[in-house]
């Protein structure tokens, strides 16, 4: 327990909240619990990397459980057990597969170009991959409102149209993530869950910003 005084406790949780994980030199997992004067103060970090939304949720409300003397539920399937299930996958021969897939794209991808310094000589609408890499967040929320489009989806467009500006193909397909929690079981389940979806979009330059990005919303 780190005693600290309620004048200092503002500026703490400010500093606390900016605190970076380092997986080098940074505990991956850590509670602290801060006392002052009337209250105690519990924080927890952890990097997103082993941790999604619903697993802060799921370990607050256990620890809110077990203050208030509840029976914990346990896992319906535990991340160990994901763990072991991905090492098997691993040594067979899909895997190997899906590797030889990807070095061969990769090496492919040597053909690709810098971004020009001055983007005006770029195909139609494309530039604003240029223009949104120095943005302001004010300046990002209105384009997302411009395009009625979530900040994922605008993401997702820019990564598309960068790729088109590197190799110079029209059809773009990349992989993203998304929810992995659509199970049942893994209602409870600690950890960073997610599913693999694959996009394959068309960049030409005649189409319009507003329909391109729809294509992505859709």
């Amino acid at each position: 327990v780190i005693e600290v005084t309620e004048k200092e406790m503002p500026a703490l949780r400010a500093r606390l909240a900016l605190e970076l994980a380092d997986p080098h030199t940074y505990p991956f997992f850590e509670f602290r619990i801060y006392r002052t004067e009337s209250r105690l103060f519990l924080f927890h970090k952890v990097p997103h990397v082993i941790s999604d939304r619903e697993s802060l949720n799921i370990i607050f409300r256990d620890i809110a459980d077990a203050y208030a003397g509840k029976e914990l539920k346990p896992e319906g399937i535990s991340l160990y057990g994901i763990c072991d299930e991905l090492n098997q996958m691993i040594e067979s021969p899909l895997y190997a597969q899906i590797v030889s897939y990807y070095k061969r794209l990769l090496h492919d991808l040597k053909k690709w170009t810098a971004i020009p310094e001055d983007p005006t000589g770029l195909p139609a609408g494309q530039d604003i991959v240029v223009k949104t890499l120095s943005a302001s967040a004010k300046q990002i929320a209105s384009v997302k409102k411009a395009l009625k489009v979530s900040g994922n989806v605008l993401f997702m467009g820019l990564m598309a149209l960068s790729m088109a500006i590197q190799t110079g193909d029209s059809e773009i397909t990349y992989a993203f993530s998304h929810n992995g929690r659509n199970d049942s079981r893994v209602k409870r389940t600690y950890g960073y869950l997610v599913n693999t979806g694959i996009c394959r979009l068309d960049v030409r330059p005649s189409r319009t910003l507003a329909a391109f990005f729809r294509q992505i919303q859709k």
